[in-house]
């Protein structure tokens, strides 16, 4: 049926596929239901989390390539700890972009500058609740529109405008 299948009978039994430089370049652990790519002990979540994929290395990512775009590509990286988010060519090299990091110090959304990577936040009827205009450098509460201020509000609710409160 031009379909291969290992372990069919679903015993106990890891598979490992090796390369020059890596002793477990493909790690199938049997027995966790988890994968690993450049380890033999993929990690096991608590919870209903398998199966599982940990990929180990030295500085690892995960590059998503859309075959129908053929100049950039997305990578996921986790670098000293930082998980980064981004965009780079399809050779891995030029025009690197990190849109946002995550780390245990916070969030980072366009460490890099880049006039043209905003931010916005979506509630449930307004697609511009919270809308950071990086190209501009203003912010925008309610509306996705340029006031021509660096901070501009507005709401479509004619009872309340703003509403500046303190609670101590």
């Amino acid at each position: 049926d031009g379909t291969i299948v290992f372990n069919q009978s679903g015993a106990d039994m890891d598979f490992r596929v090796e390369s020059t430089g890596n002793a477990n370049t493909l790690f199938v652990d049997a027995a966790n239901d988890n994968v690993g790519i450049g380890t033999n002990a993929p990690i096991s979540l608590d919870g209903n989390a398998t199966p599982g994929l940990t990929i180990s290395s030295n500085g690892p990512f995960l590059v998503l390539q859309d075959a129908n775009n053929a100049d950039k590509v997305n990578y996921i990286a986790n670098n000293t700890g930082v998980m980064q988010f981004g965009l780079v060519g399809d050779n891995g090299s030029t025009g690197k972009t990190e849109v946002m990091s995550l780390s245990s110090a916070g969030a980072i959304f366009n460490e890099g500058h880049a006039a043209a990577l905003d931010f916005r936040v979506e509630s449930d009827t307004n697609s511009y609740m919270l809308f950071v205009d990086s190209g501009a450098n203003h912010v925008n509460i309610g509306v996705g529109t340029d006031y021509g201020g660096t901070l501009n509000v507005a709401t479509t609710d004619t009872s309340v405008n703003l509403v500046l409160a303190s609670e101590d």
